[in-house]
This record gives C-alpha cells, sequence and structure tokens, in this order.
C-alpha cells in the first residue's frame, strides 16, 4: 500500500521536542534551507528546529495515514470483498484522505472525510465506524440506498 502526505502542520508536541533537542541533533540545513532563513531573519538554529518539527510531525502523519490504510484494508476484507487499498494519501490542507482500491480489475478512488478518520482511530467513535461502513458498502457494491 503507498502511503502518502500532502501538505502538514506541525503538532505541539512536535515543536516541543525539536525545541528540547541539542543542537548537535538537528538536522542539517541545505544552501536553500540556510538562504530562507536569512531571508526570514531567523537563526539558522531556528530554522533547523522548524524542520525537525516538521519532520516529526509529517512522519506521526504518515503513520496514521497508514493506520487508516489497513483498518479500512481490514474493514473490506471483512465484508468478503476483494478490494485491495493500493494507496491513502491525507490531503492534510482539506482535511481528507484520498483513497485508491482496486476491485475486479478496475480503480476505484474514495474520499474519506479526515474528521471522521480522526473520530475514528482517536475516540473510536462508534459513529465514525458506521459512517465508514456505509462508504464502504455504497462505494463497492454492497448496499442499494433505500
Amino acid at each position: 500500500m503507498d502511503v502518502s502526505v500532502y501538505g502538514s502542520r506541525v503538532f505541539g508536541d512536535d515543536w516541543r521536542e525539536a525545541h528540547q533537542r541539542p543542537a548537535s541533533d538537528l538536522p542539517a540545513l541545505t544552501l536553500a534551507q540556510q538562504s530562507r532563513a536569512k531571508q526570514l531573519r531567523m537563526p539558522e538554529e531556528e530554522y533547523a528546529r522548524m524542520v525537525l518539527a516538521e519532520q516529526l510531525s509529517t512522519d506521526r502523519l504518515i503513520e496514521r495515514t497508514a493506520a487508516f490504510g489497513n483498518l479500512l484494508d481490514r474493514s473490506i476484507k471483512s465484508r468478503g470483498i476483494d478490494a485491495p487499498v493500493r494507496s491513502v494519501k491525507l490531503d492534510d490542507l482539506h482535511e481528507r484522505y484520498e483513497v485508491e482500491v482496486q476491485a475486479n480489475g478496475t480503480r476505484v478512488p474514495l474520499t474519506i472525510d479526515g474528521r471522521l478518520v480522526q473520530d475514528l482511530l482517536e475516540r473510536g467513535s462508534a459513529e465514525a465506524e458506521a459512517s465508514l461502513s456505509r462508504i464502504i458498502d455504497l462505494t463497492l457494491g454492497r448496499r442499494v440506498i433505500a
């Protein structure tokens, strides 16, 4: 399964971690990043902390996206549907997950609201689980709208 993130935010915990790390643990800046730090009149060490915080947050979002993709794949399989999840992309700017499954040799795109995924993964929301089940059933043809 291909997992990716487009756009990202920086979580407060990742800011704190980046600011607590010793300077020797910070990533080396590229020439372009050094130039950008100068343009922003920001010390290179502070810019490097920002880069690290972004990396930590992106890693967290990739992990969450992969977890959602695996959960979705298991949910589809549990219904006896042969439609493996091929890719999951978090579009963090628009707060949605763009998913592609392969059903009967055909690419089937799904778009899932990011708030639904958050409610499901963070709160174990029964309503979110029911909504995701309905999306799967409707999109993959297991249920007819009454």
